[in-house]
């Protein structure tokens, strides 16, 4: 199965192919409905009104907009598409142009495939949950951080209570940020998500941020770092399967051969951007949405599956790539048609030593 969308089809996306999306697309492209799986974007802020976006954008189904009440009674006043935990309010998009992390990141995972559109994303019809935590320059605060992972826990456990009438069906948060301070309070968090049943996907870090050392398994980096079981940590390859390159051939990908798990494309990756714009961009950040993305396709087939089935379906099945060996655990970069292969044959155990 492709889709029609005309940077796909013009081979503008050679991530999807190398992960073998089309194949897995075979068998599915998504989710609809009440019980559509749900990403929460822990970011900046994304533009909702993009047209490849705008259809994907989770919207509260017990929350009415702009009347100032908490209708839902979570504890949240207006957050329909999510919430700002910079300003503490359900605005969620600044309108700059400028703000356009989180809006390449949801386009990763969830652009709308085959609307003749732009870019398809690795999930075609997915929530997108914008949690606002950093402000239009990307700067934010631990703290707020928690907030929104306390949030997307507080909104499944919600859903699960209310006979999915409230709240939502998040299974994946997408963690593209990072740093190198521990916390605890932080830890605690990505357990409460563990016990919800959602899935913590956090970018492994970019030497271009200052880091001195990029292997994580000496200098930890947080909060791919943090030792959860609902951890998928990702490092970012390129077109050629090496870790992403910058501009003077120098990778500028974090590993560890312990504490980060996969690889995923994440240089030269082409994504959604603010006022129906379209833009290249490199990064770990680029490469979690590869991995965020194909979990909310496998949970979108099999809604049974636990958040260990699809940590194991998805390191697993990833196609070997000598650059990996001895730089992320698996030794593996994502293939999300062979994740969706082993998970409609029944395999969701990872391979003996």
């Amino acid at each position: 199965v492709t889709p029609n969308d005309p940077r796909f089809v013009s081979n503008q996306q050679y991530a999807l192919n190398l992960m073998g999306a089309p194949q897995a697309w075979d068998t599915r492209t998504g989710s609809t409905g009440a019980d559509r799986i749900v990403i929460a974007v822990v970011d900046q802020g994304i533009d909702f009104n993009h047209t490849d976006l705008a259809a994907n954008i989770w919207i509260n189904p017990a929350e009415t907009p702009g009347n100032g009440a908490d209708d839902d009674a979570n504890g949240f006043v207006d957050d329909v598409r999510g919430f700002n935990f910079v300003n503490d309010n359900g605005s969620t998009f600044s309108g700059s142009i400028s703000e356009d992390h989180a809006t390449h990141v949801a386009g990763i995972a969830g652009a709308v495939g085959n609307n003749g559109t732009g870019i398809a994303g690795v999930n075609w019809s997915v929530g997108l949950m914008s949690l606002k935590f950093l402000d239009a320059n990307g700067f934010g605060s631990t703290s707020d951080a928690i907030d929104a992972c306390q949030y997307a826990t507080m909104m499944r456990n919600l859903w699960n209570t209310s006979g999915h009438t409230k709240g939502a069906n998040v299974r994946v948060l997408n963690a593209s940020f990072g740093g190198d301070l521990f916390s605890q309070q932080f830890l605690n968090a990505i357990n409460q998500l563990n016990t919800a049943g959602i899935l913590f996907v956090a970018s492994a870090g970019n030497i271009d941020n200052g880091t001195i050392e990029p292997n994580n398994d000496l200098v930890p980096h947080f909060p791919s770092s943090f030792d959860a079981p609902n951890i998928i940590s990702v490092a970012a390859t390129n077109q050629n399967d090496q870790l992403g390159l910058d501009a003077i051939n120098e990778p500028f990908s974090h590993f560890g051969a312990t504490s980060v798990d996969i690889g995923a494309p994440g240089q030269e990756i082409l994504s959604t951007t603010p006022s129906n714009t379209f833009s290249i961009f490199d990064g770990t950040s680029m490469a979690a949405p590869q991995v965020s993305g194909a979990a909310a396709l496998l949970w979108g087939q099999n809604q049974n599956l636990t958040v260990q089935q699809v940590k194991n379906l998805l390191m697993a099945n990833g196609t070997v790539v000598s650059a990996l060996a001895d730089k992320v655990l698996s030794g593996r970069r994502l293939h999300v048609g062979n994740s969706m292969q082993g998970l409609i044959s029944g395999d969701v155990v990872p391979p003996g030593a």
